[in-house]
Protein backbone atom coordinates (compact mmCIF):
# COMPACT_ATOMS: atom_id res chain seq x y z
CA UNK A 1 0.00 0.00 0.00
CA UNK A 2 2.89 2.39 0.60
CA UNK A 3 3.60 2.50 -3.15
CA UNK A 4 -0.05 3.20 -3.88
CA UNK A 5 -0.23 6.20 -1.58
CA UNK A 6 2.62 7.97 -3.36
CA UNK A 7 0.83 7.48 -6.69
CA UNK A 8 -2.41 8.81 -5.23
CA UNK A 9 -0.67 11.84 -3.72
CA UNK A 10 1.18 12.54 -6.97
CA UNK A 11 -2.15 12.53 -8.81
CA UNK A 12 -3.87 14.73 -6.24
CA UNK A 13 -1.14 17.34 -6.43
CA UNK A 14 -0.97 17.12 -10.24
CA UNK A 15 -4.61 18.24 -10.46
CA UNK A 16 -3.98 21.15 -8.13
CA UNK A 17 -5.26 19.90 -4.80
CA UNK A 18 -3.32 21.40 -1.92
CA UNK A 19 -5.22 20.70 1.29
CA UNK A 20 -4.58 16.98 1.84
CA UNK A 21 -5.11 15.22 5.16
CA UNK A 22 -3.71 11.75 5.77
CA UNK A 23 -5.43 9.74 8.51
CA UNK A 24 -3.00 7.00 9.46
CA UNK A 25 -4.33 3.86 11.10
CA UNK A 26 -0.94 3.06 12.63
CA UNK A 27 0.23 1.38 9.45
CA UNK A 28 3.36 -0.75 9.47
CA UNK A 29 4.14 -0.67 5.73
CA UNK A 30 6.24 2.51 5.77
CA UNK A 31 3.34 4.77 4.81
CA UNK A 32 4.40 7.57 7.15
CA UNK A 33 7.90 7.65 5.69
CA UNK A 34 6.37 8.20 2.25
CA UNK A 35 3.71 10.77 3.13
CA UNK A 36 6.16 12.88 5.16
CA UNK A 37 7.84 13.72 1.83
CA UNK A 38 4.67 15.56 0.74
CA UNK A 39 3.08 18.81 1.91
CA UNK A 40 0.23 17.06 3.72
CA UNK A 41 -1.25 17.08 7.21
CA UNK A 42 -0.98 13.77 9.06
CA UNK A 43 -3.13 12.68 11.99
CA UNK A 44 -3.59 9.33 13.68
CA UNK A 45 -6.86 7.49 13.60
CA UNK A 46 -9.10 7.07 16.63
CA UNK A 47 -11.14 3.90 16.73
CA UNK A 48 -10.97 1.01 14.32
CA UNK A 49 -11.31 0.29 10.66
CA UNK A 50 -12.40 2.72 7.96
CA UNK A 51 -15.24 4.08 10.12
CA UNK A 52 -12.72 5.19 12.75
CA UNK A 53 -10.59 6.90 10.12
CA UNK A 54 -13.59 8.74 8.68
CA UNK A 55 -14.77 9.84 12.12
CA UNK A 56 -11.27 11.11 12.91
CA UNK A 57 -11.21 13.07 9.64
CA UNK A 58 -14.60 14.66 10.36
CA UNK A 59 -13.28 15.81 13.74
CA UNK A 60 -10.32 17.55 12.07
CA UNK A 61 -11.57 18.86 8.71
CA UNK A 62 -12.94 22.40 8.77
CA UNK A 63 -13.57 22.90 5.04
CA UNK A 64 -17.12 22.86 3.64
CA UNK A 65 -16.30 19.72 1.62
CA UNK A 66 -14.21 16.58 1.92
CA UNK A 67 -13.24 13.72 -0.40
CA UNK A 68 -12.54 10.37 1.23
CA UNK A 69 -10.20 7.94 -0.49
CA UNK A 70 -8.53 4.72 0.54
CA UNK A 71 -4.79 4.68 -0.14
CA UNK A 72 -5.04 1.77 -2.53
CA UNK A 73 -7.52 3.62 -4.74
CA UNK A 74 -6.47 5.78 -7.67
CA UNK A 75 -8.11 8.82 -9.15
CA UNK A 76 -9.77 8.39 -12.51
CA UNK A 77 -7.71 9.10 -15.57
CA UNK A 78 -7.58 12.76 -16.56
CA UNK A 79 -9.55 11.73 -19.64
CA UNK A 80 -12.52 10.63 -17.51
CA UNK A 81 -14.78 12.88 -15.53
CA UNK A 82 -14.73 12.27 -11.77
CA UNK A 83 -18.52 12.13 -11.76
CA UNK A 84 -18.69 9.10 -14.05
Amino acid sequence: MSEAISKVLDELFSIGLKNVLIVDGYSSEGTLDIVKKYAVSIIFQHGRDKAGAIKTAFEKVKTPYMVIMAAQKRLPSRNRRMTE
